[in-house]
């Protein structure tokens, strides 16, 4: 084809629109996968229902169980879970 005609634009588009279409293709492939695991990261999280009871048990710190069955226990009776906590 001749230089001064459209040929050779559409030759050379030719050649890079299947290295564009495998490029788009992984760059969807891996924004799902970035936007699935944001989704999965913000989904608000709830306490299972099987769980009836909550122990903390810490060593090396003797106010950090304490503290922690309190959190829970406040958080849990502000949400209205009815769940057993204590420390050891």
């Amino acid at each position: 084809m001749s230089e001064t005609g459209e040929g050779w634009i559409k030759e050379s588009v030719g050649k890079y629109v299947p290295g564009l279409r495998v490029a788009a293709r992984y760059i969807y492939r891996r924004g799902r996968l970035y936007w699935m695991a944001y989704e999965r990261m913000m989904a608000p999280k709830v306490f299972p229902q099987p769980v009836r009871s909550i122990l903390f048990v810490c060593t090396g710190n003797i106010i950090r169980s304490p503290l922690g069955e309190v959190y829970l226990r406040e958080k849990a009776r502000i949400e209205g879970h009815l769940i057993t906590v204590d420390s050891a």
